[in-house]
Parts: C-alpha cells; structure tokens; sequence
C-alpha cells in the first residue's frame, strides 16, 4: 500500500526541493548523463531494471536505441522541478528542460517517474522519462 512520502527528516515531501539530497541528486545525474547522452555508464545505477531489460551495462554504454528520449546540449542550471506526487511506491515529476546557449532545441517538458530500488539504502531508480506534450487545438 503507498502511503505519502516522508524525507529524512520526517516531513511529508510535498516539493520538489523537500526530497532527500541523494533522490535530487540522482534525478540530476540520470539528465546529464542518459538524457544528454553523455557519460552513460555513470547513469547506470540510477536507472530501474524496467529500463535496462535487455541490455548489458557494456551495450548501455554504447549508447545505441536507449529506451531513454535524448535531450542533447541540455543546460543543467536552466531546468526546472515541479513534484507532481511522491508516495513510498513512486515519485513523479515534471521536469523543464532547456539548451544551454547556441543549441536550437527547444524547451520540452519532460514527465520522470522514479520507483524505490530496494533493500534498507532508501535508493529510488528511474523507470519512465517521457515528454509531456499536448497537440495544438485545430484553428478554424
């Protein structure tokens, strides 16, 4: 059964800034690393299993048709978190992504769902990356 989320201090995560330092930082190390298709072997840890079936960590590292959708040149001190939810079963969020200057791509939102990794460490992987968009309503 989930119940809501607490940090370790004891508090009912509500924000994003109130998850434990180490749940932010992974979130952090998962973008610049899968997301910015850079330094992939150290994204391997923070990814769930859901992810990774079917890949060895060497495959993972080459890169090729990652189930992860890229986001090159994306600036890290330009992104934004807003916590949709977090229960001891999953956290959701919704993640504001933007080049860093000179890169053409546009800003994209981002939904990242992070499920617990298990055992006593209280590590949480990430297990869903996926741009939140909507199509344009048709002008007549």
């Amino acid at each position: 059964k989930a119940v809501p989320l607490r940090n370790s201090d004891g508090v009912t995560v509500k924000t994003y800034e109130q998850l434990d330092p180490q749940v932010r930082s992974d979130i952090k190390t998962f973008i610049a690393t899968a997301v910015a298709r850079r330094h992939l072997a150290d994204s391997w840890p923070v990814i769930a299993p859901s992810l990774k079936a079917g890949y060895t960590r060497a495959a993972w590292t080459k890169g090729d048709a990652l189930p992860i959708v890229p986001y090159p040149g994306v600036d890290p001190n330009r992104i934004q978190y807003f916590l949709d939810y977090a229960s001891t079963k999953e956290i959701l969020l919704e993640v504001g992504v933007s080049g860093k200057p000179g890169v053409s791509t546009r800003p994209v939102t981002f939904q990242l769902g992070l499920v617990p990794a298990g055992g006593a460490s209280h590590h949480w992987q990430v297990d869903y990356w996926m741009p939140r968009w909507t199509p344009p309503v048709p002008q007549n």
